[in-house]
């Protein structure tokens, strides 16, 4: 009966055979165990059935005891960021009113001039005060009746300048006309025949600036609704960063 599973134990007494030699069966999985010693033990568990049911005893209880110290251990939670739909709500709020701020024209009103009470001319394009990061795009109302415009293109302080003759309402400045330095620059605008417009015209200033200049600007001079989308697309988007913050501290 070498298991002792399969012992009849109404009829074996579970007492040591070979006392002596079963206080010292500790010594049988030490590494400097002698030879002689490890084969007399192995020969005592053998024919002891007491020995061998210690054995199976403390090697259970050594396994449960491992087993609840690992049931102890919590095992790590996995990190899920899952977006929070009111954050991803307002993240697409905010970079949809940086969109249209960007693309729709800019809120400030047209300057021109009346005749008879009626608008008879104004600039559609740059508006007054507008910056602008490349080369401007001058377009204004046609005035009825005119065969041509005289343009002027002066720098405010400075000493860029040239006129042309242009037969359409438009003029996008290219090459030399183009103006390349930062600063304020003023265009005006004459009907030809000249009768048909002020002495002095029609005008508009603009600031020639950077892409950064350009983008501050379209910023504030945007329409007030699309200035609420994105604020509050901003709320938002920060409210869910600081819920995402806290549930991670918990």
């Amino acid at each position: 009966m070498n298991n002792v599973l399969d012992i009849d134990h109404d009829r074996v007494r579970y007492e040591c055979v070979q006392p002596e030699l079963g206080a010292e069966l500790w010594r049988r999985d030490l590494p400097d165990c002698a030879p002689e010693l490890a084969t007399r033990l192995d020969r005592h568990l053998a024919v002891c059935d007491a020995c061998r049911l210690e054995g199976v005893v403390q090697a259970a209880l050594a396994a449960g005891l491992v087993a609840d110290a690992l049931g102890k251990v919590k095992p790590a939670r996995t990190l899920r960021l899952r977006p929070s739909p009111v954050a991803t709500g307002g993240w697409v709020a905010l970079a949809a009113s940086l969109a249209l701020a960007l693309l729709l024209p800019p809120g400030a009103l047209p300057v021109g001039t009346t005749r008879g009470g009626q608008p008879v001319a104004g600039f559609v394009r740059p508006v007054e005060g507008e910056v602008v990061a490349d080369t401007p795009d001058l377009r204004w109302h046609p005035v009825p009746g005119a065969t041509g415009y005289q343009v002027t293109l002066d720098q405010v302080g400075g000493d860029f300048h040239w006129s042309a003759r242009v037969d359409a309402s438009r003029l996008e400045p290219a090459g030399e006309r183009a103006p390349r330095e930062p600063g304020r620059y003023r265009v005006i605008v004459r009907a030809i025949p000249d009768d048909l417009t002020p002495p002095e015209g029609i005008s508009v200033t603009f600031r020639r600036g950077s892409g950064i200049d350009q983008f501050i600007y379209r910023l504030w001079a945007t329409s007030w609704p699309i200035r609420l989308l994105g604020l509050a697309g901003l709320v938002l988007g920060l409210s869910g960063l600081v819920r995402r913050q806290r549930s991670l501290a918990a």
